[in-house]
Order: C-alpha cells, then structure tokens, then sequence
C-alpha cells in the first residue's frame, strides 16, 4: 500500500491540474489520509476471542428464538448494529456493559459468554 502511495505522489503535475504547490499539498495529504484509514480498516479486526464472544451471544440468541432486531432493542442500540456485530467486515463488537445486559437478558452470568481456558 506505502509502494501505491509512493507511485501517486509521483504523478507528475502540470500546473493546469494543481496551478499550486499548496493545492498539491492538500490533494497529496488527502491521499495519505485514504490510504492511512484502508491500511487501518484491514488490519483491524475481530480477533479470536471476540469470535468465541459473538458466537455465544449469536447461539444463545437463537436458541431462545430472538432476532437481532429484538435483542437490539432490549440493549436499547439500533437493529444494524447488532449486523455489524455479527458481520466480519466490521469492527464492531460487544462492550462489557452491553455483555452484563445481554447475561440479564437471557438470565444466565457474564462468564457465560466467555470461555473457560484462554484461546
């Protein structure tokens, strides 16, 4: 990604595109900034244990017959954030707070929902 940035920044520009330096500065920072939120949004991702947390509330969730609209409003978050949750092209993931209230939920403890020897 540094390499396709580098080739960018080394296009040439007339000065009917860019009249200035500044303006090159901007579009050059622009760039920079595209590429810095990609190479961010491709290496952060749900690790394992976040996995193992999202498959038991998703499990847990479906064996009571709940869908991810009705467990969104108990939580009191909106329906397509539980999607991005169980999504793996988001970052997205439970908090603690929100654990405590899904354990209250389905009346069962925290500790449920994560496992019993480190992954």
């Amino acid at each position: 990604m540094l390499q396709c940035f580098r080739s960018i920044a080394k296009l040439p520009f007339n000065n009917t595109v860019f009249p200035n330096i500044r303006k090159r500065l901007q579009y050059i920072g622009k760039l920079k900034n595209i590429f810095r939120f990609l190479f961010m949004a491709k290496t952060l991702k749900k690790n394992t244990i976040d996995w193992y947390i999202i498959s038991k509330v998703k499990d847990l969730r479906i064996k009571q017959g709940m869908s991810q609209e009705e467990l969104a409003v108990n939580l009191g978050i909106s329906r397509g954030f539980i999607g991005h949750i169980e999504s793996p092209q988001f970052v997205s993931k439970y908090s603690m707070v929100q654990l405590n209230e899904i354990a209250k939920i389905f009346k069962c403890s925290p500790r449920d929902f994560l496992p019993e020897k480190p992954l």
